[in-house]
């Protein structure tokens, strides 16, 4: 079913030829967009919590389709254009049954193989591909993401009391202002991404501005939050049944998990390769995009070409 709608990030034009549609994955329809050439390898794009696909920007993905790729962007359940489970106590669900929304998006697609890019709770998703559809899966890249995200007090960083206040306030924000919500949601870029490499404050404006009109149900939105808690100890376990060659980049400004929980992820995952950014925030800032691209293009370069 097509989209009627025009979804796509209107805050920058998109001139690579791109295809949006609703895939039917059990009780779950999930928006997604795809951008390139369905013959080069593919490379799923995992947002993070509460996280709409399209905060892979246009701009984002079309770097990465000319490096080789063919991308796909979705918005994950309860989020976007996607279902909206709504009360979360009468049909609940954890990172796995989210990590196979995104193996049924492949097979919907068709792809047999694919590299996957997750971010923050995008992280525990692709791990968790990973390690129970390795067969699917060439390398998983983890971006701002952790082992751990509940810590006992004392043995990984806690997120920063700036975030956590400005998360608070968040909530109190009335959903239905929009200037004020889009007010507050620059106020929360600002402290995610961190002190050292500046956020260009407009570019957040029109990202989000395209993200408002998008939140379809608004009752959805704490769902991830519950998600991530059912989900604790898949968190701690999953990256030790990683089976696919990994890439794990940090930032050392991160509010949200410290670099030592990349560091701590690194030594969970047999092999991986961790890539400290320093700078980097809670956020993929356009400063860093061609770092990111360029750090996956090295993991997956042996097998750029084949599908």
């Amino acid at each position: 079913m097509s989209i009627q709608l025009n979804t796509s990030s209107s805050f920058q034009q998109c001139p690579i030829q791109t295809h949006s549609q609703i895939a039917k994955i059990g009780n779950v329809d999930i928006w997604h967009e795809t951008f390139g050439n369905k013959e080069n390898p593919a490379l799923l794009l995992i947002m993070g919590s509460g996280a709409q696909g399209i905060l892979w920007t246009n701009e984002f993905c079309e770097k990465v389709v000319n490096e080789g790729f063919f991308v796909i962007r979705y918005d994950q359940r309860d989020t976007g254009l996607s279902t909206c489970l709504s009360v979360f106590e009468t049909d609940p669900y954890d990172l796995s049954d989210m990590a196979k929304d995104a193996i049924g998006l492949l097979d919907f697609l068709n792809i047999p193989k694919a590299h996957v890019l997750g971010f923050s709770m995008g992280g525990p998703v692709a791990e968790y591909m990973a390690a129970n559809f390795s067969d699917k899966i060439n390398t998983i890249s983890l971006m701002c993401t952790s082992p751990n995200f509940f810590p006992e007090k004392g043995t990984l960083s806690e997120s920063k009391e700036e975030f956590v206040t400005v998360q608070r306030r968040s909530r109190e924000i009335p959903f239905d202002n929009k200037e004020l919500w889009l007010n507050q949601r620059v106020a929360i870029w600002n402290v995610q991404n961190g002190s050292k490499i500046p956020l260009d404050e407009s570019f957040a404006r029109r990202v989000n501005q395209v993200v408002y009109p998008r939140m379809l149900n608004t009752q959805c939105m704490g769902n991830h939050g519950r998600v991530m808690k059912r989900s604790e100890l898949l968190i701690r376990e999953v990256p030790y049944q990683v089976k696919v060659p990994t890439l794990i980049l940090h930032g050392s400004e991160d509010p949200v998990f410290g670099p030592d929980h990349g560091e701590a992820l690194a030594k969970a995952i047999p092999h991986a390769r961790y890539v400290p950014v320093d700078g980097m925030g809670h956020l993929l800032n356009p400063y860093f995009y061609d770092f990111v691209i360029e750090e996956v293009k090295k993991l997956t370069k042996n097998q750029l070409g084949s599908k």
